[in-house]
């Protein structure tokens, strides 16, 4: 008995503006991998991306609470900064 005789495929439409039959308009196994291969490469670059802001944005911080002490010693004269002030 054939394959095509076995499965009914008169039970279901095919998808919105697909011409073909409802098994030839699916996606196979490898596009999907290679659509998560994609995903994963871009997920990894958006994440490096991210940690080089996030250690920018801490030497920006460290920087200005160097300059902000700096001017705070200049200012007081005593040579001493108070913590936090």
């Amino acid at each position: 008995m054939k394959m095509s005789k076995l499965i009914d495929h008169s039970c279901t439409p095919p998808p919105f503006g697909c011409k073909k039959s409802l098994i030839q308009c699916g996606r196979s196994m490898i596009e999907m991998l290679g659509v998560l291969a994609i995903i994963g490469v871009l997920s990894i670059g958006g994440l490096a991306g991210y940690t080089m802001a996030m250690n920018r944005h801490r030497a920006n911080q460290i920087l200005d609470y160097v300059s902000r002490c700096a001017v705070a010693a200049q200012t007081k004269g005593d040579g001493y900064v108070i913590a936090g002030g």
